[in-house]
């Protein structure tokens, strides 16, 4: 008897610490996520072969964790860590490879994916 409950209190104080480890890890993991941002940037691309150009580029760039290119709107959207670069760092990496970028301001006029450019750069000076 007494053997069955000094099992049965292990189990419990098992379960009860397997509990707390996982609230804490999932705690860990909105903290974590917490120390990225996204941002979109506005940057001139003709063709498929410039956006996979920037993403490239960006892919190494220190700190971006996530780059999504879409040169029929001329925008790229990059997720980094704000401990590791931040937008001037983005914008002179691009520029590094000739690609002028610039932060996009969100659009003012409150409709959803409207795609309106707030600001932009120069034409497409690149070897395709």
């Amino acid at each position: 008897m007494k053997k069955s409950i000094l099992i049965l209190t292990i189990l419990i104080l098992a379960g009860v610490s397997s509990v707390f480890a996982q609230q804490e890890t999932s705690e860990k993991q909105v903290k974590k996520d917490s120390k990225f941002t996204e941002v979109q940037f506005s940057c001139k691309m003709d063709c498929d072969n410039c956006a996979n150009k920037v993403k490239k580029q960006l892919a190494f760039t220190r700190g971006v964790k996530y780059v999504e290119t879409d040169y029929e709107k001329d925008v790229v959207t990059v997720k980094y860590s704000t401990g590791k670069t931040d937008n001037d760092k983005i914008i002179k990496s691009l520029d590094e490879i000739g690609y002028k970028a610039s932060v996009v301001k969100p659009c003012s006029s409150n409709k959803t994916g409207c795609g309106q450019k707030t600001s932009g750069c120069g034409g497409c000076s690149h070897n395709h």
